[in-house]
């Protein structure tokens, strides 16, 4: 009986000395793990600090980029910071050149990982602004730089980024809204009296937005049965869209191709129908003008799809391509945004 206590204390001596010392090195092995990492956020934070100024660096989440990368080789990892510090993950001077295409086409794929992480990634500041969705991925993995005003310069030339993606099954879009333009609830005040003016109409006017439904019933309840003809239509979607909407007719020929031979709008091709084309197209002429930038850049979120907009020949292409479309119409309840449509581009 002694000799088996014995044996069994010094079994357990084994095991719990064992034990202790699988302990000791899995905790030497998550303290250099630790230390890895830590060495890796500060090269992070080094390269970024010297791409974008502190007042965007402070709200920057920079652990995403080194969740992303932290599993590399040390000899991937090595390829990234030197490619990383000199801007040449994303090759952005040939956006210009290609005009269109997808990201990782001008890209390193090696680091799919990191644009996928860093294209919905955003920083802001009270002061400056904000670097939204696509203009960090620019910036951060490539030679774009942040202007004091505006979204990016590309080679001595100013972009205006405008972001799309799938969101809780619903796309969603940048918008060309103009500094002019009225608050949607404000505008319905006189787009109210454009319908009363027109049409004498003395109902409810809400249900009239500028949507499939909206406009549908609009055509049902006031302009079906003679009620208008088709100059008349033009002329009071001319009102609509100068006063109630801010946005310039900058083709009444465009305006007269919105409105059928008996006076009703056409929307048989949904959010694609002439009427919240020829909106959109109008709409990018004003905020072209306002914003004064070189180019216009549509880039999907999803998809990493791109597409550089020069005039608003370039985006009525796209309508007709099917590689942009209108995501939603205009609401007169929203109090938050202004009478510009969301575009998504795919």
């Amino acid at each position: 009986m002694y000799l088996l206590r014995e044996l069994e204390k010094l079994e357990f001596s084994i095991t719990d000395s064992i034990r202790k010392k699988i302990t000791e090195i899995e905790q030497n092995i998550k303290k250099q793990r630790d230390n890895e990492i830590d060495f890796i956020r500060n090269r992070v934070e080094n390269i970024i600090n010297k791409k974008i100024s502190s007042e965007f660096f402070d709200s920057l989440n920079v652990f995403k980029i080194v969740e992303t990368i932290k599993d590399y080789s040390p000899e991937l990892l090595n390829e990234f910071f030197v490619k990383f510090e000199e801007g040449k993950i994303i090759d952005t001077r040939k956006i210009l050149e290609k005009k269109n295409g997808n990201i990782l086409d001008i890209s390193d794929r090696r680091f799919e990982n990191v644009i996928r992480q860093t294209v919905n990634m955003k920083c802001s500041n009270k002061t400056r602004g904000s670097l939204g969705s696509g203009e960090l991925l620019f910036v951060l993995l490539g030679n774009a730089e942040k202007p004091k005003k505006g979204d990016i310069i590309i080679n001595n030339k100013f972009f205006e980024l405008k972001s799309s993606k799938v969101s809780n099954k619903k796309l969603s879009g940048g918008r060309f809204s103009c500094s002019n333009m009225h608050k949607a609830n404000v505008a319905y005040s006189i787009f109210e009296k454009c319908v009363r003016k027109y049409f004498r109409y003395r109902g409810c006017c809400k249900k009239f937005s500028f949507s499939i439904k909206g406009i549908n019933c609009l055509n049902n309840e006031v302009l079906l049965g003679g009620n208008t003809h088709k100059e008349k239509t033009v002329d009071f979607l001319s009102e609509v869209f100068t006063e109630a909407l801010k946005i310039k007719v900058h083709s009444r020929r465009m305006l007269k191709n919105c409105v059928d031979n008996n006076g009703l709008i056409k929307c048989n091709k949904g959010l694609n129908s002439e009427i919240f084309v020829t909106l959109v197209v109008f709409n990018f002429i004003d905020y072209a003008n306002s914003e004064k930038f070189d180019y216009m850049l549509l880039l999907n979120t999803d998809t990493l799809n791109f597409y550089v907009v020069s005039s608003e020949k370039d985006l009525l292409k796209l309508f007709k391509e099917g590689k942009v479309r209108v995501a939603n119409g205009i609401s007169w309840n929203d109090s938050q945004n202004q009478t510009s449509v969301q575009i998504y581009s795919t």
